[in-house]
């Protein structure tokens, strides 16, 4: 089972925001379709990351104006 640290960890480190949470995306994608269920710990653990990260994003966006 793949959880959302791993992810996190091997994949979306870039330090560039929008690719984060556009690898986040995808990944949250391949664990629904794998999982074939949006309430599966692994899909609300990757969700949540990606939540986090959106939210980032868009505070950085307002801060930017």
């Amino acid at each position: 089972m793949e959880t959302a640290e791993y992810v996190y960890d091997s994949y979306a480190n870039s330090g560039n925001l929008a690719d984060e949470i556009d690898i986040l995306r995808r990944s949250m994608t391949e664990v629904f379709l794998r999982e074939m269920s949006f309430t599966s710990e692994p899909v609300i653990e990757i969700s949540r990351l990606l939540d986090m990260k959106i939210n980032e994003y868009m505070k950085q966006a307002l801060i930017a104006r």
